[in-house]
């Protein structure tokens, strides 16, 4: 849900990835405090609309309920839209990504998927909540 009366810009927080500690402690000592690293990012609330008309001639001769079939294409149509926006954004907000290009008549396997998987690792990707990568169809291409 989009806050009311908040402006056309969302802002969205995080924190920085902390990168892998590998200087030991000496022994009784604290150590050196670690301030977090939020990272904000702001996109633009913009909205996107069709719509269709009919005559009511068109609607009494049609071979079919055109008004209702119409509502159905109308709606596929704009989960294409919010897809493709979406994958549009992630793909230009992704910092680490693996890309691995499977030869004529290779199949996708689970060997490939965990090469995948821990070549993100190796570059300290986030998964999803739910353990998973994010991934691109029609290629194999993970990213976080």
């Amino acid at each position: 849900m989009l806050p009311e009366r908040s402006g056309k810009t969302i802002q969205m927080f995080g924190y920085q990835v902390m990168g892998a500690n590998t200087n030991p402690g000496a022994e009784g000592q604290p150590g050196t405090g670690i301030t977090p690293t939020t990272a904000t990012n702001k996109t633009a609330v913009l909205q996107y609309f069709d719509y269709m008309s009919f005559s009511d001639l068109l609607i009494e001769t049609a071979i079919d309920p055109i008004v209702e079939n119409s509502a159905g294409e109308m709606g596929y149509r704009a989960a294409l839209t919010v897809n493709s926006l979406t994958s549009s954004a992630f793909e230009a907000a992704n910092t680490a990504s693996t890309e691995i290009d499977l030869v004529d008549n290779e199949f996708f396997t689970a060997s490939i998927a965990r090469q995948a998987v821990m070549s993100l690792r190796g570059q300290n990707a986030k998964p999803k909540a739910d353990g998973m990568f994010y991934g691109k169809q029609n290629q194999l291409a993970l990213a976080a």
